[in-house]
């Protein structure tokens, strides 16, 4: 299961639409909405409710919220005591993992004040920006604040994924079976789909081939085994992390860490 977390989140794509200092006018107040993007409220001051899937909050300063796309909310506050937040939209995606499921465990969080006002900062300065380089500074940043939030909370229970879920059946087979001579035939038996058909379907899913992801697990296997063992030659490492060529092992690991096994190994 850790793997099958590892590469959604190697898969992370985030976007953000907006992301201000604001304090609420009286108006503001919406019911039983749902929305195409994620929401994340930072709040400094005021009174405020939330209603998120059913259950109530009373946000306090301090707390940080995540209200997932899809999941039906309500908002509204006390215009005599108005709500103070940092606030953001954003689209997040895994993968072809869109959808975070609602948990009253990973509602909101509490993260260090100094450190999340920093950042959130941060992002409303960036949101001001239209250089396309600064896209590549905005997503850094926003990413940042999902970090801050997912590593407060058990973030697993939004990602259970489905009996039927492409991405978790065939990663989970491929991480039970890497060692094992895989064949493309064999992995799209796993999920009853024509070989063709299930390469493409990969490609969307994870995001590159059904090779290069296996080799991807496979070297990083090697390269933490060659690190740790000392005991062990290359080619032995090569051919229990399911490396059958040690010549194509060589050609791959350098091209990928920039020096040969045993070079790296010296290193």
């Amino acid at each position: 299961m850790d793997r099958y977390y590892d590469m959604l989140f190697r898969q992370a794509q985030v976007d953000l639409y907006i992301s201000r200092l604001t304090l609420c006018a009286p108006d503001w107040r919406e019911d039983n909405i749902t929305l195409d993007f994620c929401k994340i409220y930072y709040f400094l001051d005021g009174e405020g409710k939330l209603v998120i899937n059913g259950d109530t909050y009373y946000p306090k300063a301090g707390e940080m919220f995540l209200i997932p796309s899809g999941v039906r909310h309500s908002y509204s506050h006390n215009p005599e005591n108005p709500v103070y937040k940092y606030w953001c939209h954003f689209a997040l995606k895994l993968g072809e993992f869109s959808k975070f499921l609602y948990h009253k465990d990973c509602v909101f969080c509490r993260p260090d004040k100094e450190y999340a006002k920093g950042l959130f900062a941060r992002l409303c300065e960036l949101d001001g920006k239209d250089g396309y380089l600064e896209r590549l500074l905005q997503k850094s940043c926003l990413l940042e604040l999902c970090h801050l939030f997912f590593s407060s909370v058990p973030v697993e229970r939004m990602l259970i994924p489905q009996k039927d879920d492409f991405y978790y059946i065939v990663s989970n087979f491929i991480a039970s079976h890497l060692a094992e001579r895989l064949t493309i035939a064999e992995l799209a038996e796993t999920v009853r789909l024509q070989p063709n058909y299930f390469v493409n379907r990969f490609k969307k899913s994870f995001g590159t081939t059904p090779i290069e992801y296996i080799n991807t697990l496979r070297l990083d296997a090697a390269s933490k085994e060659i690190i740790a063992s000392t005991g062990k030659s290359i080619e032995e490492i090569a051919h229990q992390s399911g490396f059958e060529d040690y010549r194509y092992f060589g050609r791959i690991f350098k091209r990928r860490y920039g020096a040969s096994p045993r070079s790296f190994r010296k290193m």
